[in-house]
């Protein structure tokens, strides 16, 4: 894993990145940070959707993230920001192994596979993400 801006500051730890990275089987990732502007434009462009969204992924291994929607997210379900963050990551690295949330069956897959991950967390971490699934 490369981090190449340090410019955006956030409260995730990279080691567990790193880790649920490895545990995706997922050779690499690309996660990037930004604004409900951006996130708006891309979700315009690519979905045909116009209207921010708090996560983004790409089949090429990109997920891209708003911030601010997750601050906002964080508060709904009483969450802490980089709590989060990980719960975004997590759903965009499903989406990358081809999981989806269109049909109901669909969605019930994804949401094992959120499961899955979420348990790992709260096992190794100790990490407890509210209210997601």
């Amino acid at each position: 894993m490369h981090y190449l801006n340090k410019l955006v500051k956030t409260p995730i730890d990279r080691a567990i990145v790193s880790d649920l990275l490895q545990k995706s089987g997922l050779s690499e990732i690309s996660v990037t940070l930004c604004g409900k502007q951006t996130i708006r434009s891309l979700n315009q462009k690519f979905r045909r959707q116009n209207k921010a969204t708090d996560v983004l992924s790409f089949d090429c291994g990109d997920i891209i993230i708003c911030p601010a929607a997750a601050a906002a997210n964080a508060k709904k379900y009483r969450n802490t920001l980089a709590n989060e963050l990980l719960y975004l990551l997590i759903h965009g690295i499903c989406h990358l192994q081809g999981h989806d949330h269109g049909a109901p069956r669909e969605t019930a897959r994804m949401q094992k596979a959120e499961q899955r991950y979420l348990a790992y967390l709260r096992k190794k971490y100790k990490i407890l993400i509210m209210g997601r699934i």
